[in-house]
């Protein structure tokens, strides 16, 4: 027996199913994430199946020289989510700088367990 703390090597597969949408200017994206341990074992520390899904919404305003976004993953088995509002503002061609946050919200799982460290991002980006 290989475990070691209820940690097994396992095969699994991972797959999604997702929508992908523009209404009147607005993209909408949706998917849906699992993945299943193949062989599972009752005391093994995951679950057999473990369930996400991500919502991405963006529209582009000022001759798509600024994007607002909000992207957020939600774990489903454990309750939990990253949510990450920011809004993109291309400078000049190749010159962007974007602004946003990352809420963790949930006790744990993927992203719940970081719920004291949400934070504020700046990110500057020349392409040349």
């Amino acid at each position: 027996d290989l475990s070691v703390n209820g940690i097994k090597e396992k095969d699994y597969a991972n797959y999604l199913v997702g929508y992908d949408h523009n209404w009147f200017g607005v993209n909408v994206s949706f998917q849906f994430i699992q993945e299943y341990i193949m062989d599972y074992e009752e005391d093994m520390r995951n679950d057999e199946f473990s369930n996400t899904m991500t919502f991405l919404v963006t529209e582009d305003f000022l001759r798509e020289t600024l994007r607002l976004e909000f992207f957020s993953y939600y774990g489903i088995n454990n309750e939990d989510a990253l949510l990450r509002p920011k809004v993109v503002y291309d400078i000049a061609d190749g010159f962007e700088v974007q602004l946003g946050a990352n809420i963790f919200v949930g006790e744990e799982g993927n992203f719940g367990q970081y719920n004291e460290n949400d934070m504020l991002f700046m990110k500057v980006r020349y392409d040349f």
